[in-house]
């Protein structure tokens, strides 16, 4: 069976230069060619897993096709297979672990809890954040504050100063 049909039969994408974009967002795509003795090893395992790794989308673009080369140049695709796995965010990374579905999916698993725990740092750091900014706003309040009413005792004491000097300077008509 060609591995385009396989791929279909097991919700496996083929990609091209065309669709590709679709899938640059939580997937894991296989550059493969037909010729490859790894490829033809590993193809059977990669089938198993869209039904056995939920999280991540599978696709697969062949190498040996000619629409196929501008693909493998922006991904420097040098040899068959290779695994790349794209984040959420669009970036991605080779995945050179061990081709079983099991190492696979707890690879997949640990860039999920990385992403949650930079989430979670990310989120603490825009709390800490806002809570200084907080503290600021209220602390240039309470010298605000402080400052007024220094300036308000200041004012009434150099009002009553004067008040002192005008009455004190004023001769009596008597």
């Amino acid at each position: 069976m060609p591995y385009n049909t396989l791929f279909k039969k097991h919700n496996i994408a083929n990609l091209d230069s065309s669709n590709l974009k679709n899938y640059t967002k939580n997937s894991i795509i296989l550059f493969y060619a037909d010729w490859c003795g790894h490829c033809k090893d590993f193809i059977p395992q990669y089938v198993k897993m869209p039904n056995q790794i939920r999280k991540v989308n599978f696709a697969a673009v062949d190498g040996n096709l000619e629409r196929n080369k501008s693909v493998l140049q922006k991904y420097n695709i040098e040899g068959f297979p290779t695994m790349l796995h794209f984040n959420s965010n669009g970036s991605y990374k080779e995945y050179n672990g061990n081709r079983t579905v099991k190492d696979i999916k707890l690879y997949i698993n640990s860039q999920a809890k990385k992403k949650r725990k930079s989430n979670s740092v990310k989120k603490s750091k825009r709390k800490i954040k806002s809570n200084n900014v907080k503290k600021s706003k209220r602390k240039r309040k309470s010298n605000s504050v402080k400052k007024s009413k220094r300036n308000r005792k200041s004012n009434s004491i150099k009002k009553s100063k004067r008040k002192g000097k005008s009455n004190s300077g004023k001769k009596s008509k008597n």
